[in-house]
């Protein structure tokens, strides 16, 4: 074998050696999670659909909310929940650990009648200012008068 053989076997025996440490590196290196918090509304039958299109003001309205912690870390909640830019319940869950769900009927009432009325649920994470979530998840319905 000539030196320039030898040099060229050596370097790719370098070579080899480095791809199998590079292997060896990314299959035992843990990935990176994407964290994230599922936040949704289910109906009194556990269904998300049929919402309540219509609800009586002043009586109390209910809907299942629930919340799952994919954020690699126990988590404190709050959801808040809004009409015609008022607070109208605050619920707090409690530790939620990584990967557990949450999930609990909220009550809430709306005191002024009108069609197509926006309730608006927030979720606040850790006793955070902003919502953890930008966008609220959205209930419109309609508020009748008490018969």
């Amino acid at each position: 074998m000539t030196k320039s053989n030898k040099a060229v076997f050596y370097i790719l025996i370098l070579v080899i050696i480095g791809l199998i440490a590079a292997i060896v590196f990314l299959s035992v290196t843990p990935q990176p999670m994407d964290k994230f918090t599922e936040f949704y509304l289910l109906n009194q039958d556990g269904k998300a659909s049929g919402y309540p299109a219509e609800i009586v003001a002043g009586q109390p309205a209910s809907l299942i909310t629930g919340i799952i912690n994919h954020e690699g870390a126990p988590v404190t909640y709050r959801i808040q929940i809004q009409a015609n830019g008022a607070i109208i319940n605050s619920i707090e869950t409690g530790t939620v650990l990584n990967d557990q769900k949450w999930e609990h009927q909220v009550d809430f009432s709306i005191n002024s009648t009108g069609d197509n009325q926006t309730v608006k649920f927030y979720l606040y994470m850790n006793k955070e200012a902003l919502p953890h979530i930008k966008d609220p998840l959205t209930l419109v319905t309609n508020v009748i008068s008490p018969k």
